[in-house]
């Protein structure tokens, strides 16, 4: 970190991970620039989740550095939420890179540059990239229902080398069975310097090697979300969005597969909310896809 020429924008959210970031890298010899660094207990009136649509403030700051970085330096956006445990990045075109590439990149990092072997662990709700990746390495997967504290009681149990969920919860073996938005900042930060790339070189070496995957949630406020699900579980279709379901998957919810991708419905246990879930090859079928499902679960 210290011989390297990054640069790293600090997205802090207001949250409570402000300030810690940006010290390490002090430290060590890092330029950075933090966003959203300061105290504020209503989170600049946004939620402090690390989604692109919350990162318009980060990206503008990228743009303004873009044309005066010193010859040979990279930039790099790292993103914590609003209690510091959850993790998402940018790069240094502004380009949103998302809890899933973020997990694969850490994952490629750990056991190519590291070393590291063992069990990884992702959520029912996880990109199938990280999965195709572990086989690659000839690495196990354990797959467990949404929710963190399932994946950390794997970093107990079976001495798995990593754990991670949709949200941008990661969690990793020799350091607390619990995750960590300083941690994975730097890990990010130490993953650049390293390569000698940029972070958009990173995200598309990533894809090349383990295919294309493009991912996209939609939350939509509905009284009858569980009924949606169990409709759906008492009669799975053979189809959805034109497209031939291949497999049906209840971990979580109920996960539709098909040759290219997979569509999950699943219902908040603490708000009224379905959130569907979908991944395909293309933006446009993940978007004709969740219209798919939101006409489908407001006919219910």
């Amino acid at each position: 970190l210290a011989q390297s020429k990054i640069h790293a924008v600090v997205a802090s959210m207001y949250g409570s991970a402000a300030g810690y970031v940006g010290e390490l890298l002090r430290e060590a010899g890092v330029a950075y620039t933090q966003v959203r660094g300061s105290r504020d207990v209503l989170f600049g009136g946004r939620k402090p989740e690390p989604l692109e649509e919350n990162l318009i403030p980060l990206r503008a700051v990228i743009a303004s550095l873009a044309g005066k970085r010193r010859a040979g330096q990279r930039l790099i956006g790292v993103v914590t939420d609003g209690d510091g445990d959850r993790i998402s990045a940018m790069d240094e075109t502004g380009a949103f890179i998302d809890a899933h590439r973020t997990y694969a990149l850490i994952f490629r990092y750990l056991v190519e540059e590291r070393g590291m072997r063992g069990p990884v662990v992702v959520s029912f709700n996880l990109s199938d990239l990280v999965r195709r990746m572990a086989e690659a390495y000839g690495l196990p997967t354990i797959e467990t229902p949404v929710g963190f504290k399932f994946a950390a009681e794997h970093l107990l149990t079976h001495d798995a080398m990593i754990a991670g969920e949709e949200s941008g919860s990661i969690g990793m073996r020799g350091h607390l069975p619990e995750r960590d938005g300083v941690l994975w900042s730097m890990i990010l930060c130490e993953m650049l310097a390293s390569s000698g790339k940029k972070a958009s070189e990173l995200v598309s070496s990533l894809h090349k090697e383990f295919g294309p995957q493009v991912y996209h949630r939609r939350d939509i406020a509905i009284e009858r979300r569980v009924e949606v699900v169990e409709a759906l579980k008492a009669n799975p279709p053979d189809r959805f969005g034109g497209e031939p379901v291949r497999a049906v998957e209840t971990l979580d919810g109920l996960k539709l597969r098909f040759a290219d991708g997979w569509l999950l419905f699943r219902a908040s246990g603490t708000e009224p909310i379905l959130r569907m879930y979908c991944e395909m090859r293309t933006s446009r079928e993940v978007t004709r896809m969740l219209e798919q499902a939101e006409t489908f679960a407001r006919g219910v």
